[in-house]
């Protein structure tokens, strides 16, 4: 009898004990089995506090081996370059390394997603990278617009007629176009060198051309001197081309003329006067120049200077003259006018004992072109591949632009107690006009009208005078 009462006080003094279990749940790295009310301890991967009923599983990109953990420190974060996309992991194994084309620096990373992706312009083929230095920049003559990419087969080389010389590019407009005047078929070329020039006598007006097909012959009464060019020039004032791909065009015989862009040599037409094709006593010539890749605007002051006195030097030497008797388009002494485009103007006064045909023999030669050259390339250095594509000529009477003042009048009325009265002011404007056309020689078999001069086999009309075969009737 004594033994069953002891044995009912353990049973109630356990269900007691059980009850009170229930209420208070389970100590500190313990937690109910599945399905019980019984504390059990929580397995790797998992952990408890004081009175938890459940173990708790490690987050993604963590893990833990330990048992019976009592807090979330026991969860390691998973190192740089890897990642744990798994709930309650019980082992650094689980921590995977982030995928090729892509790093991770931070740890703990919960998904391959998280790893981030190399740049555009770079691809990795490693895996488990944990900084951007494992991505590899793709090569001179490509360029990749994809991030993430986990083999060099992503750089995508540039197209022909296009060049790149960088590292690392994102995108095809990395890739320069080849210039006009040349043209490439190579794939994926590393600079410029592989644009190939159109010969001399021909041209090409469009940027990222293939193949040589593209260069065109220039037409009669065009020509080419330097290969590479965008487009032909005229032939000059005083000479001829009936030729296709013409390097250089033929000069008028002595006392002949003609006008530019002329196709035949009967198209050089007889001077009037004493046969120099000058057209007044005051011999004055205006010369202007067309400088191909000659950046103005990023030369410096001194080199500005320098350039336009080393032409004033190499148009006076060649038209037998003092520095000053060259002038620029105000008539300023020993200097010339140098716009933004590279085109020079400059005008030689009161020329002697020279005729236009010699001189344009002179100005219209190789060695002029040569000396031009060389001379900007002292001055200029690395400044670019400067070189002249045309010099023209044309005898005329030198007139210097003018200037005029345009004064106009602004009326301001205050309205304010008391009245006040209008106030005038007055305004001036500055501006530079190009003179009017001057006379002009008359060359040829025809008639002139206007402001210039008759020639050929009838009558001239206008403010000037006829040459040749009839006569001049104006005023």
């Amino acid at each position: 009898m004594a033994r069953r009462v002891l044995l009912l006080v353990v049973t109630e003094f356990l269900a007691a004990s059980c009850n009170s279990a229930v209420a208070a749940g389970c100590g500190a790295g313990w937690g109910f089995a599945p399905n019980t009310s019984s504390c059990i301890e929580c397995g790797a991967g998992t952990w408890s506090p004081e009175g938890s009923t459940q173990c708790i599983r490690c987050i993604p990109g963590t893990w833990s081996s330990i048992q019976g953990a009592t807090d979330q420190e026991a969860c390691q974060a998973c190192p740089r370059g890897t990642f744990s996309s798994q709930h309650g992991s019980p082992v650094q194994a689980s921590c995977q390394g982030c995928p090729p084309g892509r790093w991770g620096a931070a740890e703990g990373l919960a998904s391959a997603s998280e790893c981030t992706a190399c740049a555009h312009g770079t691809w990795s083929s490693v895996e488990g990278g944990s900084s951007s230095e494992v991505c590899t920049p793709c090569g001179k003559g490509t360029w990749n617009g994809v991030g993430g990419a986990s083999s060099a087969t992503a750089c995508v080389p540039c197209s022909p007629g296009t060049w790149n010389d960088h590292s690392g590019s994102p995108n095809q407009g990395s890739c320069t176009q080849c210039r006009r005047g040349t043209w490439s078929d190579k794939v994926g070329a590393k600079s410029e060198d592989t644009c190939v020039e159109c010969g001399v006598g021909m041209y090409q007006p469009a940027l990222g051309q293939a193949n040589r097909s593209v260069c065109i012959r220039c037409a009669p009464g065009n020509f080419s001197a330097a290969s590479g060019a965008s487009a032909c020039a005229r032939c000059p004032p005083g000479t001829w081309s009936g030729d296709f791909s013409a390097t250089e065009c033929n000069l008028c015989p002595a006392g002949r003329w003609s006008q530019p862009g002329s196709e035949r040599q009967n198209q050089c037409t007889p001077c009037h006067g004493d046969h120099d094709c000058f057209d007044s006593a005051d011999k004055s010539v205006q010369i202007v120049m067309e400088m191909q890749n000659l950046d103005v605007a990023a030369m410096s002051a001194d080199e500005h200077e320098r350039l336009r006195a080393e032409y004033v030097e190499l148009f006076a030497e060649a038209c037998d003259v003092n520095a000053t008797h060259t002038v620029d388009v105000t008539g300023m002494p020993a200097t010339v006018t140098l716009g933004m485009d590279g085109v020079v103007i400059a005008w030689v006064l009161s020329l002697e004992d020279i005729t236009a045909n010699e001189l344009a023999a002179r100005l219209y030669s190789a060695s002029f072109r040569k000396q031009v050259h060389n001379a900007t390339a002292d001055i200029l250095g690395t400044l670019g591949d400067v070189y002249m594509t045309t010099v023209t000529m044309e005898p005329r009477p030198f007139q210097p632009l003018t200037t005029t003042t345009i004064v106009t009048t602004v009326t301001t009325v205050t309205t304010t107690a008391p009245p006040a009265p209008p106030t005038t002011k007055a305004q001036t404007m500055t501006t530079i006009e190009e003179p009017l056309p001057t006379d002009q020689p008359g060359n040829g078999n025809g008639q002139g009208s206007g402001n210039g001069q008759g020639n050929g086999n009838g009558q001239g009309n206008g403010n000037g005078q006829g040459n040749g075969n009839g006569q001049g009737n104006g005023n």
